[in-house]
């Protein structure tokens, strides 16, 4: 009885909190609508449309009843699953979520139709009805187009010089500068599922399985916080030699799952002291359990049958990690070799080899101010000085796996200007460039449409290179961008 009134409450207040949603959000309501009436977003809106049939509204109309009759805006009342939220690392996806994000994202990735929402807003036709409405976003365009030609000569410069694993070359056909990055990361996927089914190909392991990533990480000397272990077999070992860590052991340690990479699957848990665990030795149990079982849906993205594919016969897994001192992370994406620009997570916002920063907010896709010289924003400014090595580490991983379009992720410290770190890689990165993306997409193009690359052979899969006994793409520059950042450590 007291569950059902809750419910009832919340319901009877449906109304009013969605007109509040609506006038706090009028500005986003307001585009989002131009953009619909505009019909400008081709593709992933026309694709999307062409999903709409009664079927799917119906299962949509009974979807959204479920959601709301199981307590839509409701506190967890304790019978689902344990999640350990509070052990989520303060930059991680999951930890900006509401309640009512992450029931909203759950149910439009039942619904299949969150991986073509996202299309829509990076497609470039998106920014053409932001710049209608908003001045900041006309400053933003602006710049990101400045700066596009500033970065092109040594974006296609660095290409020409760049040795390209016939991995990632594979079924890649590009004959149109007009292609969007959604079709081309969609390119990418499928290619890398078309070579598991015929040819047996593992090679997305370095980025699909975490453990592999890691050990290619590490047969390659990339600086990484230190691994304690890796379990891959049965969740009970794992959960054994959890509950006996030491007292004296290093905190805190972060396990991550590692057949679960995506940042929706909320696979990564902090862990401040041995005490800590044992207190929650229920709860620990529970989520290990339910994360080893689990198969990763990649629901966000437009190509997640593909996606799903790759990630279906990984082996579940679990890593534990040391942290890293202070730690501040950058989405850094690199296109042929070359550092783009870098996404500050604890901050929010995007900052470019010209020294400028953009201010956003996670739950949007664009940026919420004019571009300023980071100089200018004190609560960044401090990066400035740091941000050469993380340029050089981010192009050094790129440049040892042969890949085109690489988004590497960079721990630094506020406390020690020399500490620097590689966290995770990503192929299909859903982070949000701003502006930047109908630029960024040219830039990976570009090369494909004037074939001026050099071709690596891919008789050695990427995530099994190792420098010490193959023979590596790009091994002179990767070597040399990652003795810069060594030497300055």
């Amino acid at each position: 009885i007291s569950r059902f009134s809750r419910q009832a409450k919340d319901l009877l207040q449906f109304p009013g909190v969605l007109a509040s949603c609506c006038v706090d959000r009028f500005f986003e309501v307001l585009v989002a609508f131009g953009a619909v009436q505009l019909y400008v977003l081709s593709h992933p809106i026309r694709e999307m449309v062409g999903r709409i049939t009664f079927a799917f509204v119906a299962k949509t109309f009974a979807a959204l009843i479920l959601l709301a009759s199981t307590s839509l805006w409701m506190q967890d009342d304790g019978e689902s699953a344990p999640t350990l939220a509070d052990m989520r690392p303060e930059g991680a996806t999951a930890a900006a979520w509401s309640a009512l994000d992450a029931q909203v994202k759950d149910l439009l990735g039942r619904l299949g139709i969150t991986g073509y929402i996202e299309a829509a807003f990076m497609h470039p036709n998106f920014a053409v009805v932001q710049r209608f409405f908003f001045s900041s976003s006309r400053a933003q365009y602006d710049h990101a187009q400045r700066y596009f030609e500033e970065q092109r000569p040594l974006v296609l410069e660095s290409a020409r010089r760049f040795e390209l694993h016939g991995y990632w070359s594979k079924h890649m056909k590009v004959d149109s500068p007009d292609i969007s990055w959604t079709e081309l990361l969609t390119q990418r996927v499928r290619s890398m599922r078309a070579q598991l089914e015929e040819d047996g190909r593992e090679d997305h392991r370095v980025e699909k399985d975490k453990c592999d990533m890691l050990r290619w990480l590490e047969r390659n000397e990339f600086p990484i916080p230190k691994v304690v272990g890796i379990w891959q077999g049965e969740a009970e070992a794992f959960l054994a030699d959890l509950f006996q860590l030491p007292s004296n052991s290093s905190w805190p340690l972060f396990a991550k799952s590692c057949h679960l990479t995506q940042g929706v699957e909320d696979s990564v848990r902090k862990i401040r002291s041995r005490e800590q665990v044992l207190e929650h030795k229920e709860d620990w149990t529970a989520f290990i359990k339910q994360k080893w079982s689990k198969r990763t849906n990649d629901a966000d993205r437009i190509f997640s049958d593909d996606s799903n594919a790759l990630s279906r016969d990984l082996a579940p897994g679990f890593v534990l990690q040391h942290g890293f001192p202070g730690v501040m992370e950058l989405k850094v994406l690199v296109i042929w070799g070359r550092a783009y620009v870098g996404y500050f997570i604890e901050k929010e916002g995007l900052v470019c080899r010209d020294g400028t920063w953009e201010q956003g907010e996670r739950a949007r896709p664009w940026s919420t101010g004019a571009p300023v010289p980071i100089s200018q924003v004190p609560e960044v400014a401090w990066i400035e000085d740091r941000l050469e090595r993380v340029w050089k580490l981010a192009e050094a991983v790129a440049l040892a796996a042969g890949n085109d379009q690489m988004r590497v992720d960079i721990f630094v410290s506020r406390h020690d200007p020399q500490a620097i770190a590689v966290n995770e890689i990503s192929l299909s990165s859903g982070q949000s460039m701003y502006m930047h993306t109908e630029f960024v997409t040219r830039l990976w193009a570009e090369p494909y449409l004037k074939g001026n690359f050099r071709q690596f052979s891919d008789d050695v899969p990427v995530h099994k290179l190792d420098p010490k006994t193959d023979k590596v793409p790009n091994y002179q520059a990767f070597q040399s961008a990652l003795q810069t950042v060594v030497d300055r450590q």
